[in-house]
């Protein structure tokens, strides 16, 4: 989720973008790791919203960040920042994946917002050592995939606002694949460093 503090006047991806460009001394972000920053820089790249990074060791520094007004934005999982939406200490602006949230219904997605390019999700894989027989390999994968559709299972990850999808070996190394491609083109063109 893309969240601003509540008390500033940016109510849309589009005040932001507004207000960056009429204010590029107070324009920042904080972010605690470089995958969100990648997103938030490829965000600068469609738009030239002149965002500085700000860089934080935690989700929840970068967050408290903005809730003080050290930091005008973050983009943020939305575990964490779900609680201080609902309390009214941020303001979510959008959010990065597909669909809407179900904990926030009302917070749009990029591409509702204006930015059909900026449909992001985060995810995870599980990766095993090279070599692993492939019968060991497919049993791990159909089991993992039985897993993450079991009722409790499903019901603490949507506690963390994390959608367990569960997809074969295959498909993962597909994404991996596109993912380097991707990502690697947004660090290149905007001098991310990733040490």
């Amino acid at each position: 989720m893309l969240v601003v503090n509540a008390a500033t006047p940016i109510q849309t991806v589009q005040d932001l973008v507004r207000y960056a460009k009429e204010n590029p001394g107070k324009a920042n972000y904080s972010e605690p790791s470089v995958a969100f920053q990648v997103v938030v820089e490829q965000f600068k790249l469609m738009t030239g919203a002149p965002l500085q990074y700000i860089p934080y060791k935690s989700s929840a520094e970068a967050l408290t960040a903005v809730m003080s007004g050290t930091t005008l934005v973050t983009l943020i999982d939305s575990g964490p920042a779900v609680g201080t939406i609902k309390g009214g200490q941020v303001r979510a602006l959008a959010i990065t994946s597909a669909a809407r949230s179900p904990e926030l219904p009302d917070v749009p997605t990029m591409a509702e917002a204006g930015y059909p390019d900026l449909a992001v999700s985060f995810w995870n894989g599980l990766f095993g050592p090279a070599g692993i027989p492939p019968p060991i390999a497919r049993k791990l994968e159909v089991e993992l995939i039985r897993a993450v559709k079991l009722p409790d299972i499903e019901e603490r990850m949507r506690a963390l606002a994390v959608v367990g999808e569960g997809r074969p070996g295959e498909e993962l190394r597909q994404l991996v694949a596109a993912e380097i491609a991707r990502v690697g083109e947004i660090v290149r063109i905007a001098n991310i460093n990733t040490n």
